[in-house]
């Protein structure tokens, strides 16, 4: 995502910090999330289907970081998930890296 477009998806900056994102449904912060639960599904075999953004952070360094709470499902059951997202501005084929795990568990799916 561009900066400006990132930049949009602030409610309040906070130097160095993470902000609260704006809207969580807006299509470029779901383009985010489906890539990191992509990415996790490929390096783990795993088979979840993103459903909602629950919360989300933005943080600008030299990218974007998103730091999302997820629902996603695997089969029939639903679970809350957390990832991080860097987005490296000027990257030709979007995120550059993430990392996703299930809410309150070690780390899974490590990507950066």
């Amino acid at each position: 995502m561009a900066p400006a477009a990132a930049w949009e998806q602030c409610e309040e900056f906070i130097t160095g910090g993470y902000s609260p994102i704006k809207d969580i449904n807006d299509p470029q912060v779901t383009e985010i999330v489906n890539f990191a639960v992509t990415e996790y599904n490929k390096r783990t075999e795993a088979k979840l289907k993103f459903e909602k953004v629950i919360k989300g952070e933005i943080q600008f360094v030299e990218g974007t970081n998103y730091n999302v709470t997820l629902s996603a499902s695997n089969s029939s059951v639903s679970n809350t998930y957390e990832t991080v997202v860097y987005d490296l501005w000027g990257a030709s084929k979007g995120p550059f890296g993430s990392r996703i795990r299930r809410g309150g568990e070690g780390r899974e799916g490590e990507g950066f």
